[in-house]
């Protein structure tokens, strides 16, 4: 199912002549995080730790099982050491902005 609404959207975008980014591209790019960079930064950080491998190593207890593509593998505390917050303030931009944070 996943697949097949990938397969569409890559035809959408080829028919409309769009140029495909990535996630991170977009965010360094886009003009919405403009009031607050350090939320461009989470974000950034987001979108460059997503599983993008169908076939990622998870773990034995995850409630994700089978759909993990997309979500950020690093911890918020991690993430927070990462990009110089604190964790209240990195799950803060991840409620506020993502909802794919562990």
């Amino acid at each position: 199912m996943k697949q097949e609404l990938k397969e569409k959207l890559a035809r959408i975008r080829k028919s409309q002549n769009r140029v495909v980014m990535s996630e991170f591209i977009r965010i360094a790019t886009s003009d919405l995080y403009d009031f607050n960079p350090g939320v461009r930064a989470t974000l950034r950080e987001i979108a460059l730790l997503q599983v993008t491998k169908e076939d990622a190593s998870v773990p034995e207890e995850s409630p994700f099982k089978g759909d993990y593509i997309g979500w950020c593998w690093m911890s918020q505390k991690n993430l927070a050491l990462r990009v110089g917050k604190s964790e209240s303030q990195v799950h803060r931009d991840c409620l506020l902005y993502t909802s794919r944070c562990v």
